[in-house]
């Protein structure tokens, strides 16, 4: 028999999206456990199930904590991951938005700004 792959990636109504027993980078916990297990967050949504928390579902900025320890030991319907698939491609058109019609005016977009108006906070990166 052979053994299924680690990451699956594949598509849901027409976006594409990976599937993993663990999240991107970042742990619950707050200490990085089974790094060499986890894909690499290339901006691609991702269906993952090990967290261990009762109260997760969507996180970060493209993350969605599909395991039944979420959900009240229950499977998550599919309408709810197509309303954050939705969801995602939306905000990401709107932001595709924001930057051309900055850009054909001249003007540059902060991260900051497009940020603040997405309602995100972005984390300070140490620096190196």
């Amino acid at each position: 028999m052979d053994d299924l792959p680690e990451i699956l990636d594949g598509s849901r109504r027409g976006t594409r999206l990976l599937a993993s027993h663990y999240p991107y980078a970042g742990d619950t916990t707050g200490v990085e456990r089974h790094s060499s297990h986890r894909p690499m967050d290339t901006g691609v949504p991702l269906l993952h199930g090990h967290t261990h928390e009762r109260d997760f579902g969507p996180h970060g900025s493209h993350e969605f904590h599909v395991g039944v320890d979420a959900f009240g030991f229950a499977p998550i319907q599919f309408e709810l991951i197509d309303a954050w698939l939705e969801d995602l491609r939306r905000e990401e058109e709107e932001i595709a938005a924001i930057v051309r019609e900055r850009t054909a005016a001249g003007e540059s977009t902060s991260l900051d700004d497009l940020a603040r108006r997405f309602g995100v906070e972005l984390d300070s990166q140490p620096e190196q």
